[in-house]
């Protein structure tokens, strides 16, 4: 049983650790695509129809694989429940490096992915060289 009080500091916990964008709009997400990389997908409802058109309805869940993935930005292999649709858009992106980066907030509710995106971030911001044109000269 989960009191009230705990129940609000939990969800200002788990608000502070995702993106705002996943609480707009009344966005609706299942708490499995928490655990892994689904890239906007999720649990589809539709009907079985029998011959006689009784229609029962049925719950269509999306095709999750496990997969690593290796970071050339971090040396390391990555280990990921994700979505057979992310897994074309890592391949799509060129590596998990370039998606991360390049993936909206949306996209991205793995807290570990989270974090990931933005190490990845300040490691290829480092080691990206000064433009050439903004030397100081005294």
């Amino acid at each position: 049983r989960v009191v009230p009080m705990q129940a609000s500091m939990l969800a200002r916990g788990l608000r502070a650790l995702l993106p705002s964008a996943a609480f707009t709009r009344g966005l609706a997400v299942a708490n499995r695509a928490y655990r892994g990389l689904y890239a906007g997908r999720k649990v589809n409802f539709a009907n079985n129809v029998s011959f006689s058109k009784r229609r029962t309805s049925k719950k269509q869940k999306p095709n999750v694989q496990p997969t690593s993935f290796y970071s050339q930005t971090l040396g390391r292999m990555l280990k990921f429940r994700a979505t057979t649709h992310a897994i074309r858009c890592i391949d799509k992106a060129g590596d998990i490096d370039a998606w991360l980066i390049k993936a909206s907030p949306q996209l991205i509710l793995n807290p570990v992915a989270i974090r990931l995106k933005k190490k990845i971030a300040k490691l290829t911001k480092r080691a990206q060289p000064a433009p050439a044109g903004h030397e100081s000269d005294p």
